[in-house]
């Protein structure tokens, strides 16, 4: 295989790999190489490695260099005519200035800057032409880590990391939240404002890189929004979670990460509630019950999976509703039965059911509509 046929492979080859669309050529070089090409196609025979380096430019006009060990083997397989490939060994692509990248849609998508070495040191990622997120390498070494990352949202910085911490800002550019790092792992005291606020509105600690011990978050008066513990950077112990106006909202264990025993669970009774549908038209529960904007359940969970056994409660703290087999009631807020009748093992409500006044005595019976 001579030189030129080798080439021209490596450079159909570097079309292929890299993706800033290769057009032209600008100097090339080949000598032998002692270095080894494995190859795990089958059986060959001379192989053989050459160093090659190839100078070319972008569509763009962008300057890259290609560097690489290409083995060249001889194919002894049945039916191959003894025909001779390439195959790439130990290679890099050096590019060198500003390289942009644009999506289907002429935006842009994507700016990369790289040193005099060819080697990689801003990266700027774009969506719909607008910066979401900036990182910056040394420069030192082909596709090492970021040294620093920047973060946008709405074209306007949103919070950093470096060595030392990672810090948040609002949009006039003030800290938001800040913590501090040890060899790269966030280490200390958390603690987050809100926007163009001293009040705090989350409050932690770190260890190496993972949450630890008790996190709390605020509502803007200062009041607490969720209580709750980690341990290795999992929720582990009690966790629970207060509306505006100071109701627990859930409540419950977790268990490295997971729900875990008994849980309370508040719902918006306009959304989540379900009453029963009667053949009696004239008939509605709702006013009789009078639950108000929220109800609460409670259940188990193993394993982060809820279990059959729940419970239905007031905001109050009175029983709602109860199960017992497939008999399901209904409650007033004094203890009485409201209604009361069987479901399927779907759960869904069938046959009669007894409406009683709030001193318990029947009022009459109901026929479930069933779909």
């Amino acid at each position: 295989m001579s030189d030129s046929e080798i080439l021209e492979e490596v450079i159909d080859y570097i079309e292929y790999k890299d993706d800033s669309q290769y057009s032209r050529m600008v100097d090339y070089s080949m000598s032998n190489s002692n270095e080894t090409v494995t190859s795990y196609f089958g059986d060959f025979s001379s192989i053989y490695a050459r160093n090659v380096i190839i100078e070319y430019r972008s569509y763009d006009g962008n300057r890259a260099i290609y560097k690489g060990v290409v083995g060249v083997a001889k194919d002894t397989r049945p039916g191959k005519n003894g025909a001779y490939f390439i195959i790439p060994g130990d290679e890099h692509i050096y590019k060198f200035g500003t390289w942009v990248e644009k999506d289907d849609y002429g935006d842009l998508y994507e700016k990369r800057v790289y040193n005099s070495r060819g080697l990689l040191v801003e990266l700027y990622s774009y969506y719909e032409g607008e910066l979401y997120n900036r990182e910056v390498f040394k420069g030192q070494e082909l596709e090492e880590d970021p040294f620093e990352t920047y973060y946008y949202e709405d074209g306007k910085l949103d919070y950093k990391e470096t060595p030392t911490a990672d810090v948040g800002l609002n949009t006039d550019g003030s800290v938001s939240w800040s913590v501090n790092k040890v060899d790269g792992k966030r280490h200390g005291e958390y603690k987050q404002l809100f926007p163009n606020s001293i009040q705090v509105s989350h409050q932690g600690t770190y260890v190496y890189g993972s949450l630890e011990g008790p996190y709390t978050t605020f509502y803007e008066d200062g009041s607490k929004r969720t209580e709750e513990s980690y341990k290795g950077g999992d929720r582990n112990g009690l966790y629970t979670s207060y509306m505006e106006n100071g109701d627990i909202e859930e409540q419950g264990n977790y268990k490295k990460g997971e729900r875990d025993g008994k849980w309370r669970l508040t719902f918006k009774t306009s959304s989540e509630f379900e009453y029963p549908y009667f053949t009696d038209e004239d008939f509605e529960l709702e006013p009789y019950l009078e639950i108000g904007p929220y109800f609460y359940k409670t259940g188990k969970y193993r394993n982060g999976e809820e279990q059959d056994d729940v419970e239905i409660f007031y905001m109050s703290g009175e029983t709602l509703i109860s199960y017992s087999g497939s008999r399901l009631k209904y409650y007033y807020r004094n203890g009485k039965v409201c209604l009361e009748g069987k479901i399927d093992r779907y759960g869904e409500p069938k046959g009669t059911w007894s409406f009683y006044d709030e001193t318990g005595d029947l009022v009459k019976k109901l026929q479930v509509d069933e779909y």
